[in-house]
C-alpha cells in the first residue's frame, strides 16, 4: 500500500493494485457520514471495435453494447437486482457510461464495508441469458425513444453527426433500436471478458471509510477466479477530415429555436486532460460569464443563460461545441462563426489569464470538498496519466503561452451548424 499526503490541501490518499491488477484508491475523510465508492472499466461507447479475450482478429460490436452490458450487470443470476439489494444495504447506487468508460457507483452512511464486497460481487458475476437479453431491449428501446424527443440530446448528437460520419464517437452511447437488437449473449461475455478483467479497472473509496476496507477487497478478490492478465487491442474509425455535414436543420417540439456551432480540430492528443483544461482557460477568457463577447451577444439579444459551451477530448475525437436556445440562430451563427475564425490571432490579456487561472483552481477547490466530484474527476485524471490531487499545481505552473496551443487548433478546424425549430415552422 502506498500512502500519499498533499499538504495544500490536507489529504490522504492510499493506492494498492492487487495481484489480479485491480487498483484500490482509499481517501479517508473522517469528518463526513456519507462514504461515495465507484468502480470503473476502461470501456466506453466508443471501444466498438477491439480484439476479443478469446480471438486473434478485430471484431466490430453494435453500437451501444457498453451501455447495454452495463444494464445488464445489475441482475444477478439469483433474480435479484443489484441496485434494490444495495438500497436494503442503505445505499443508493448508479451507473454511467461515457465514451471511454463505464462506471458503478454508490453512497451510503451505513454498511461500508458490506457495499462495497456487493459492488465487487455483482460487477464480477455476469450473468446474461437470450431470455433476459430480449427482455433488456425492450427497457433500452424505451430509453433511445426518451432520448430522441429529447430537444438538448438531439442538439448534442445532431452536431455530433454532422462532424463525424463514422467516427464511433457519432454513435448516441445508448446505440439504434436497430443495433440493440443485434446483441447476442455471446457478445456481452465476449465484451465483459475483455474488458471487465480487474487489470482494466479501479475502484476508488472517499468518505467515512477505515483502512480496514482493504482487507476486505483482497479477500473478496482472492477468493475469486480470474483469467489471465492480456493486452486489450482496440481500433478506431477515423473520419477524413473532409468528411462531415456542414449544416443541417430537424424540428421538433420546443418554443424557441436551439443552434449548436459545432467544431472538430484535426489532432488526438495523448494527455486530452491538459488540453481540456487548457481549452477550459481560453473559453473562460472569451466566451465565460463576464466576457466581452458574451456581453455583446446578450446586448443584440442573441443569447440567453442557455448559452455554454462543451468540449471533449478523448482517444478517437477532439470536438467543442458552442450551443444555445436563441431567437434569431442563423444571426448568431454568423457571429460565432466570425469568432472562432479570429481566435488564432487575437491577443489575450494577461490579467484576463491570471483571473482564469484563480477560477479554475478555485473550480478544483470546489470539487475537492465533494465526495462524487472528486471520485469521478479522479477517474478522468488517472485514465489519462494525471493525478488529481496534483492539478491544483499543474494550473498553477501554467503561463499564458499554453495558450498559443489551443488557439492553434482553431488554425484548421471543421465548423458545422445545426439547428432544431419548432415543429410550427415546419408547415
Amino acid at each position: 500500500m502506498t500512502k500519499n499526503y498533499y499538504e495544500h490541501i490536507n489529504e490522504t490518499v492510499y493506492t494498492e493494485t492487487l495481484p489480479n491488477g485491480l487498483k484500490v484508491v482509499v481517501v479517508p475523510k473522517d469528518d463526513y457520514d456519507k462514504t461515495y465508492a465507484i468502480m470503473t472499466t476502461r470501456y466506453g461507447g466508443i471501444d466498438n471495435r477491439f480484439i476479443p479475450y478469446d480471438k486473434n482478429e478485430f471484431v466490430e460490436y453494435p453500437k451501444g453494447i457498453a451501455h447495454f452490458l452495463e444494464h445488464k450487470l445489475f441482475e444477478m443470476e439469483d433474480g435479484v437486482d443489484a441496485s434494490l439489494y444495495l438500497t436494503k444495504l442503505g445505499a443508493s447506487s448508479n451507473a454511467f457510461t461515457a465514451f471511454d468508460r463505464t462506471s458503478y457507483l454508490f453512497s451510503t452512511t451505513s454498511n461500508v464495508n458490506e457495499c462495497v464486497k456487493y459492488l465487487l460481487d455483482f460487477v464480477q458475476k455476469p450473468y446474461f441469458t437470450e431470455e433476459n437479453i430480449k427482455k433488456e431491449c425492450g427497457i433500452i428501446e424505451q430509453e433511445i425513444k426518451m432520448y430522441l424527443d429529447d430537444p438538448d440530446s438531439k442538439l448534442f448528437w445532431g452536431t455530433l453527426k454532422n462532424l463525424y460520419q463514422k467516427n464511433f464517437v457519432a454513435t448516441d452511447l445508448v446505440g439504434s433500436v436497430e443495433s440493440i437488437n443485434q446483441i447476442t449473449k455471446e457478445m456481452l461475455y465476449s465484451c465483459y471478458n475483455t474488458f471487465y478483467h480487474p487489470s482494466n479497472m479501479q475502484i476508488f473509496i472517499i468518505g467515512n471509510v477505515g483502512l480496514d476496507v482493504f482487507d476486505v477487497i483482497k479477500e473478496n478478490q482472492a477468493a475469486k477466479t480470474f483469467l489471465p492478465i492480456k493486452e486489450i487491442k482496440r481500433e478506431y474509425v477515423y473520419d477524413e477530415f473532409k468528411d462531415y455535414i456542414k449544416e443541417r436543420v430537424e424540428y421538433m417540439d420546443v418554443m424557441m429555436p436551439k443552434l449548436s456551432l459545432g467544431i472538430r480540430f484535426n489532432k488526438i492528443f495523448d494527455n486530452p486532460q491538459l488540453i481540456d483544461l487548457k481549452i477550459s482557460l481560453l473559453s473562460n477568457i472569451l466566451i465565460g460569464e463576464s466576457s466581452d463577447l458574451r456581453l455583446e451577444l446578450m446586448e443584440k439579444g442573441l443569447i440567453n443563460d442557455t448559452f455554454g459551451y462543451y468540449c471533449d477530448f478523448n482517444k478517437s475525437a477532439s470536438y467543442y461545441m458552442l450551443s444555445g436556445d436563441s431567437e434569431y440562430p442563423d444571426e448568431l451563427y454568423n457571429e460565432l462563426e466570425k469568432f472562432v475564425k479570429e481566435i488564432p490571432n487575437m491577443k489575450i490579456d494577461e490579467t484576463l489569464f491570471e483571473g482564469a487561472k484563480r477560477n479554475l483552481i478555485g473550480q478544483y477547490i470546489y470539487m475537492l470538498n465533494s465526495l462524487e466530484g472528486t471520485a469521478n474527476n479522479y477517474t478522468t485524471c488517472d485514465f489519462s496519466g494525471n493525478n488529481l490531487y496534483t492539478m491544483i499545481d499543474v494550473i498553477k505552473s501554467f503561463d499564458i503561452s499554453v495558450l498559443d496551443e489551443v488557439k492553434e487548433l482553431f488554425k484548421n478546424c471543421i465548423i458545422t451548424k445545426f439547428e432544431i425549430f419548432p415543429n410550427e415552422e415546419n408547415e
